[in-house]
């Protein structure tokens, strides 16, 4: 499976007035350089939670023909698995069809904190689902903690700027890896 998607238009997650406040400055000297980090942290944060945070268009393409053997849920010898779409929390889905262009039926289920459809027909691979992903279309549609999260990301990379240090510096409870542990989306199980 390969997936791609359009990058948000819509503007960033946090106010310069919110970085400002994280990062505990009162000037705009370095503004452009937090808002490159407010970019790549966004990035990495839809990265380590598998979502689009802010609304997108994504194409996902199956490569193979996902069956199991009659005897669970058959129909003509074979019943589909649930194919697990690579990116949500999934809004709408646009149109799903088959090598041969045929429209495919399906159900779009929800298990936690992923999205998956269920083929009702038979398709000919490759399978192509266009769907929209994300919390909504502005930075307030995206959950607060997650807001936070980024704004807590961007504040440590500005205070630690190399990637070495001479001191220790130690993982504070609830980082923001077990921050987004909590939040990914779980992972395949047909």
């Amino acid at each position: 499976m390969k997936w791609s998607g359009t990058r948000p238009l819509s503007p960033a997650l946090a106010t310069d007035a919110q970085i400002m406040s994280s990062l505990r400055v009162t000037t705009f000297d370095e503004q452009i350089y937090w808002q490159d980090l407010l970019d790549a942290c966004t990035e990495y944060a839809e990265n380590a939670l598998d979502s689009s945070l802010l609304t997108r268009t994504i194409t996902a393409t199956y490569f193979e023909y996902h069956t199991t053997p009659l005897g669970f849920f058959g129909y003509d010898g074979y019943y589909p698995r649930l194919l697990l779409l690579p990116r949500g929390p999934v809004q709408s889905i646009t149109s799903i069809t088959d090598a041969n262009g045929n429209v495919i039926n399906f159900n779009w289920e929800t298990y936690g904190n992923s999205d998956k459809l269920r083929m009702l027909s038979g398709y000919v691979a490759p399978l192509t689902v266009v769907y929209q992903a994300g919390y909504g279309d502005t930075a307030d549609n995206v959950p607060s903690d997650i807001r936070m999260a980024i704004r807590t990301h961007v504040a440590t990379l500005f205070e630690q700027r190399g990637s070495t240090d001479e001191k220790a510096i130690l993982a504070v409870p609830h980082s923001l890896e077990a921050f987004y542990q909590l939040r990914r989306r779980s992972c395949y199980v047909a």
